[in-house]
């Protein structure tokens, strides 16, 4: 199973945050890779990056993971990474909008059980503050 991230980790500066999977064993099963129950109270724009499939020991050797996201349990964004592929991307990286109070979830499958993935994001606030509305 992944590490899911349940919180986000707030940047030092206060201009976002980020989450991150660490290595995580492929298998064929979809399994949460990061889960941040609620982005905050400020709008942001979230990068995440994907490395596909690998075995440190063996440079020739992974497969192709898939990644989904999903934004309030809607599917937004799906992606493919095959990593022994000479001519498809090893890596991938995305963008796109998160409004104040989501979930967002990022879920990984592998074509098999070869190596391990990686998943990482960064989150940027796109305006200062709002109060709370009670």
């Amino acid at each position: 199973m992944g590490i899911v991230i349940s919180t986000s980790r707030e940047l030092e500066s206060g201009a976002g945050f980020y989450g991150y999977s660490t290595t995580v064993d492929c298998s064929t099963n979809t399994k949460s890779v990061i889960l941040i129950k609620d982005s905050g109270y400020r709008d942001t724009v979230v990068e995440v990056f994907v490395a596909g499939s690998v075995v440190l020991a063996d440079p020739a050797a992974g497969s192709i993971s898939t990644w989904q996201v999903k934004l309030n349990q809607q599917v937004i964004w799906q992606t493919r990474v095959n990593s022994v592929s000479e001519t498809q991307p090893k890596q991938y990286a995305f963008q796109f909008f998160i409004p104040r109070n989501s979930e967002l979830e990022i879920t990984q499958t592998d074509a098999d059980t070869t190596g391990s993935c990686t998943t990482m994001l960064r989150g940027y606030y796109l305006e200062p503050p709002v109060a709370q509305q009670d």
